[in-house]
């Protein structure tokens, strides 16, 4: 679980970084697909986080009882 957090936590930066070049050069159809994916992959990336230390905290108060 988190190689594929840190894979979108990545992903997300790259994206971003891509769209803005994108737009810089005038290539908006490009750079809007690249937003939107990244910010897809920034949203995926925190629920995974979220996910996980629920995961994380169930496990904590039943291996404690």
């Amino acid at each position: 679980m988190k190689h594929m957090i840190t894979f979108f936590a990545i992903l997300f930066m790259l994206l971003m970084i891509f769209a803005t070049g994108a737009i810089e050069a005038d290539n908006f159809l490009i750079g809007t697909l690249c937003a939107f994916l990244g910010f897809v992959s920034g949203i995926t990336a925190i629920y995974l986080q979220e996910k996980d230390k629920s995961n994380n905290n169930q496990l904590y108060y039943t291996q404690k009882e």
